[in-house]
């Protein structure tokens, strides 16, 4: 039995062998050619072994014309030039385009790292009635930039359409005194703000004081608060890496919670979609110069003035807040860099236009 099982195998070898194609010379070099035709090293003299399904008896590699079409552009590759382009018919409605005609991405949007949370598809920030893109580089407002002003206790008074930037202005009720303030993230402080004015209505917001000012003597408690104090290398790197995410130097959680709380507007917000989702109060900080942040933009100007209190220099806050958080956007990062030099500027300016209500009791 062994005997006929051997024979049956031998006579299935033999067929198989005596089947496979025999090849003339001109053949072979014909199929070899079309492997070769796939060999990204060719160029440097090296004959690589190439893996074809055909064994080199098609040509699979179609990449080897010298013009290729990219969106409707003829593109020379060789020469890198420009040789012709395919002309849509836009005439007849019922005509579609053939091919990778419709791809006319040449290169990624230069200006989408400006706008992290919108797809580079969308138009006007989905919102055709104020915004509008007549030059097709960024979405600008069609509605007139307006002045957002509060009084010295930080409640709303009114909006003065201007042809100038969106700014903060502080308007002493008594003196009739101005300070203008820019905003840190401009897009999202105003939208904060006419959040706001929805929610409340326009009389029932300027009941509700929504600009703090965080002086000396505040940034003196937080830091007493959180326990910042110049550190060794280890003990300052463990520290933060420790407490910057939920615990004491986090100061968007712990420090400005407690601002508000004292304030009396803590539970006039929802923690998570409203304070921590930047549609709840705006802060400046004294000696900082003339700008307000919003909740978040806060707790990064207080993280980075934290990291220079523990005795990291303001490059080492920037690059820590780099690695730990790779979407951070320019705002964030601007308003560590501002938090971590904050020292830097003391006794520059002076006093700050708004007095906080209620707020002296959590110091005591």
């Amino acid at each position: 039995m062994t005997k006929i099982y051997f024979l049956v195998l031998c006579f299935l070898t033999f067929g198989v062998l005596s089947a496979q194609e025999k090849l003339s010379k001109e053949e072979q070099a014909r199929r070899e050619k079309n492997i070769q035709a796939g060999n990204p090293f060719a160029k440097f003299g090296y004959k690589g072994k190439v893996a074809t399904l055909s064994k080199g008896k098609y040509l699979e590699v179609h990449d080897l014309d010298s013009i290729v079409t990219i969106g409707s552009i003829r593109y020379h590759v060789d020469n890198k030039q420009i040789v012709g382009n395919i002309v849509i018919d836009t005439t007849n409605i019922y005509a579609r385009p053939i091919g990778d005609t419709p791809s006319r991405w040449l290169s990624p949007d230069p200006l989408s790292e400006e706008f992290p949370d919108w797809s580079p598809y969308s138009f006007s920030f989905n919102s055709p009635l104020k915004y509008n893109d007549p030059t097709g580089m960024a979405p600008e407002s069609v509605i007139p930039p307006d002045d957002y002003v509060f009084n010295e206790k930080g409640h709303y008074v009114r909006t003065d359409k201007t042809n100038t930037p969106d700014m903060l202005v502080i308007e002493n009720s008594k003196t009739s005194a101005k300070s203008s303030y820019t905003f840190n993230d401009p897009k999202t402080d105003v939208a904060s703000i006419n959040y706001n004015i929805n929610k409340y209505g326009s009389q029932g917001f300027k009941e509700h004081q929504f600009v703090f000012g965080i002086d000396n003597s505040w940034m003196n408690f937080f830091k007493k608060e959180s326990g910042i104090e110049q550190k060794n290398y280890f003990s300052r790197t463990f520290f933060a890496a420790t407490e910057s995410v939920g615990g004491k130097m986090d100061p968007s959680v712990y420090s400005l919670s407690l601002l508000l709380y004292s304030a009396g507007e803590y539970y006039n917000y929802d923690a998570k979609t409203e304070i921590l989702g930047d549609k709840g109060p705006l802060y400046m900080f004294q000696n900082d110069g003339y700008r307000v942040y919003n909740h978040l933009d806060s707790g990064n100007f207080l993280w980075g003035n934290f990291m220079n209190g523990l005795g990291f220099s303001s490059s080492d806050a920037m690059n820590y807040a780099k690695d730990y958080n790779k979407n951070d956007t320019s705002s964030d990062i601007n308003a560590i860099q501002r938090g971590s030099t904050l020292n830097n500027s003391m006794g520059i300016y002076g006093n700050l236009p708004i007095t906080n209500e209620k707020v002296n009791e959590v110091q005591k």
